[in-house]
């Protein structure tokens, strides 16, 4: 569908009119989304867009940039905020330290931008990279044909919130959080409601570690399947889901919600949910070596192995420092750290089969050819 074509979808679906304004190109920092603001007319700064934030978040090294005196709990007044068609307006912001969420990424963030805008509409479309915030413009329903959009709810930390239909018979309410990088996330106790948890099904551990099901709760950072997801009339077969702690909310993110364009209107109550590959959707294997990128640190990626994996077995291990993946050396890696970690992580999520020569350093420099293997069916 066209752009013109969504932009009419979102209007014949939602309980108000909107104006349409310029996209944002965002930025594809590690799976998570990345977009620039200017503050106090400085910048532009990146900052990390959440759906799921209350209150706008700066670093304490761009607070005393810009020179805000930080006042009790860790607030700074900002006179101004711009970021794509939202109005010029103050903010108050709460000042956090995001080191260890910077060297993740491999950007270097400013802080970060709650999606929602007072006003506004923010829309996700994936398949440009684009976000675009929709200005109100009448509060008057159009007429609307069709299947009634599925209702948007905000929770009492005002994260967006959707009913979701899952195994065919159980009805959750999960956050949308645009900063989580799985599809799905649910604690042990609603998996265990849903009958997920079957003995003998595989079980990918919090360190990339391939497992088998047993018949008691999994621990938290384990990942596993479960038979089905519906929201918005879009069917998703065997999703990826991790497993939280009890009393977590659980959330649907960017592992999935990339699959869409999204809609979420916060103050008309609405989610507008395009499939961008048709309605009908599964989750593939995963396949790979058992390695990930973990910090990026003076200008090197470290890296995270999975116990028994093809690169454990090989003599990998968590903490290396990753120097060349296939033909792509890295010494350079500090220059753009954002896009190497793109390209790095499109060669490790590979088919089973596929062969990999990767050189890292531990306590020594070690190359090695790993052969990918299935980690979770």
């Amino acid at each position: 569908m066209s752009r013109t074509g969504w932009a009419l979808l979102l209007c014949a679906g939602c309980a108000v009119a909107w104006a349409q304004d310029e996209p944002v190109q965002g930025v594809d920092a590690r799976g998570r989304i990345v977009v620039p603001v200017t503050v106090n007319a400085a910048g532009p700064f990146a900052f990390l867009l959440d759906t799921c934030l209350s209150r706008p978040v700066i670093t304490p090294a761009t607070a005393t940039y810009l020179r805000l005196p930080v006042e009790s709990e860790n607030l700074v007044q900002v006179k101004s905020v711009v970021c794509g068609p939202i109005p010029e307006h103050g903010e108050t912001m709460a000042v956090e330290d995001l080191t260890d969420l910077s060297q993740r990424l491999g950007v270097e963030l400013a802080g970060i931008l709650p999606a929602h805008q007072p006003g506004f509409e923010v829309v996700f479309d994936f398949e440009a990279a684009q976000v675009r915030w929709n200005r109100f413009e009448s509060a008057e329903p159009p007429a609307s044909e069709g299947a009634k959009p599925p209702t948007l709810k905000v929770d009492n930390s005002g994260a967006p919130c959707v009913g979701v239909l899952l195994c065919g018979q159980h009805l959750r309410e999960l956050r949308i959080d645009t900063v989580a990088v799985d599809g799905l996330a649910l604690p042990a106790s609603d998996l265990e409601a849903i009958g997920a948890l079957r003995a003998g099904a595989p079980w990918l551990s919090a360190d990339g570690s391939q497992e088998k099901g047993r018949a008691s709760a999994p621990p938290a950072g384990t990942r596993l399947r479960i038979a089905q997801l519906k929201v918005g009339g879009v069917t998703v077969e065997n999703p990826v889901c991790l497993v939280l702690n009890d009393g977590e909310p659980g959330y649907i993110g960017l592992g999935l919600l990339r699959l869409f364009r999204l809609g979420l209107a916060y103050e008309a109550g609405r989610l507008q949910v395009e499939p961008l590959h048709g309605a009908a959707l599964t989750d593939p294997p995963l396949s790979g070596y058992g390695l990930s990128l973990d910090h990026f640190v003076e200008g090197y990626w470290t890296v995270r192995v999975g116990k028994h994996s093809p690169a454990h077995e090989a003599g990998l291990r968590t903490g290396d420092v990753l120097l060349k993946v296939g033909d792509l050396a890295l010494e350079a890696a500090g220059q753009t750290p954002g896009s190497f970690a793109k390209e790095i992580e499109r060669r490790l999520l590979a088919a089973t089969g596929t062969t990999l020569e990767v050189r890292a350093r531990g306590k020594e420099d070690r190359t090695v050819m790993l052969t990918a293997q299935p980690l979770l069916p």
